[in-house]
């Protein structure tokens, strides 16, 4: 594994090049001049056509840009022709990090379609101004092994509310999940801050009441940090609905909450947290294939899908090697990344599955692995970065 740093793409920017500076979208099938001869009427000290610094019309798009006084931009925000009024952008060119020989999970996120088994030619192309420095990731698993070299120091332990004696991982459950969001090498959020919360004993169960406490340590912590949060819920129940309250509680707090689907084959909607509203719930799929791995629970509760058969992370006994592991519990922490990542970027929590939403790949999971799965979102995560 190395980075090489020569990939630039675009990206959007949201600050204002200076106070006035605007772009209107026009509604269809309105233009530039049917604006301005409507303005020109009336008797004001400031016109919009005075102001236009350009014009833009292509397929059914009209828009101009300009520097407007309050008095012309007051007009535009309420004149019914304009759809959209929206401060005129920076686009900058954009700081790419490309890891090659990258583990197929991180693949999958950069590229269209499912990855090649030839590990040779993977690579996994991110952000390097955006990897989740000055954000949390809250692990609640078995415990994390903190001191691991591939988490460089930026994980450490909190309560243990399991019935083992100590918050070590004897399991290697959490230290796997911990690597997935936020290693070195196997990371998503390269240098996202981790918080392992021990709510799973050393046999790998757990009380409710422990996971409830484990929950509110996370939310009272990062709002006493005043930094954004992600927890990981990689673990489920059947449907339990003081577990979906708090979630939901959890969620308010200003927390991202991503959660495991299953691994049942059932409906995620009959599960908790997985069937929770207010949780980002993650499906698996067999990234070599884009087949929905035959474990995984489905259905409309599922928000996203990502690697989740023989995914590769940190080994909680052993840290000279990773460890291959399957199930939902592996895909969820990827998009805790991708959570991680975007609130480092600004997003605000409310918004993060929005994002990871849109910048998922849409109609790769074949037909026939959808068709016993009703109401599944055909929907595989991605980070929006392509390797080219």
């Amino acid at each position: 594994m190395r980075f090489v740093c020569t990939i630039f793409v675009i990206s959007y920017l949201l600050s204002l090049v200076s106070a006035g500076d605007y772009f209107a979208q026009l509604k269809a099938p309105f233009t530039a001049d049917d604006l301005f001869k409507q303005d020109d009427s009336i008797k004001a000290t400031h016109h919009v056509r005075d102001s236009i610094k350009s014009r833009i019309s292509f397929g059914g798009f009209e828009g101009f840009s300009g520097k407007f006084e309050d008095d012309v931009l007051q007009r535009l925000l309420s004149n019914p022709l304009v759809a959209k009024v929206t401060p005129d952008i920076v686009v900058n060119a954009l700081h790419i990090d490309q890891q090659t020989d990258a583990p197929k999970h991180l693949a999958r996120l950069s590229q269209e379609g499912p990855v090649s088994k030839n590990p040779d030619s993977r690579a996994y192309c991110f952000d390097s101004e955006h990897e989740g420095e000055g954000v949390t990731a809250y692990v609640v698993d078995t415990g994390v092994n903190t001191d691991h070299p591939e988490l460089e120091g930026r994980a450490v332990s909190g309560p243990n509310f399991s019935a083992s004696e100590n918050c070590n991982d004897k399991v290697g459950h959490g230290t796997h999940v911990a690597g997935l969001i936020g290693s070195k090498t196997y990371g998503v959020a390269k240098k996202i801050n981790i918080v392992s919360i021990k709510v799973l004993d050393d046999e790998g169960s757990g009380t409710l009441s422990s996971v409830i406490g484990g929950l509110e340590f996370a939310v009272k912590h990062r709002q006493d940090s005043g930094m954004p949060g992600v927890v990981n819920l990689s673990l489920g129940a059947y449907k339990n609905v003081v577990l979906d309250e708090a979630v939901m509680a959890t969620y308010k707090s200003g927390m991202v909450v991503v959660v495991a689907a299953g691994n049942n084959n059932i409906d995620a909607c009959n599960t908790s947290p997985a069937g929770s509203p207010f949780a980002i719930s993650v499906g698996a799929i067999d990234d070599t294939s884009d087949k929905i791995a035959p474990f995984s629970n489905w259905g409309p509760c599922i928000n996203v899908f990502s690697s989740g058969i023989a995914v590769e992370s940190l080994c909680g006994k052993n840290e000279e090697s990773p460890t291959n592991l399957s199930g939902t519990s592996m895909a969820s922490p990827v998009v805790a990344g991708l959570a991680g990542i975007l609130l480092d970027k600004g997003v605000d929590y409310k918004d993060v599955a929005y994002h990871i939403d849109e910048m998922s790949i849409r109609g790769v999971i074949p037909k026939n692995s959808l068709v016993m799965r009703r109401g599944s979102p055909n929907k595989v995560a991605s980070n929006g970065i392509r390797c080219y």
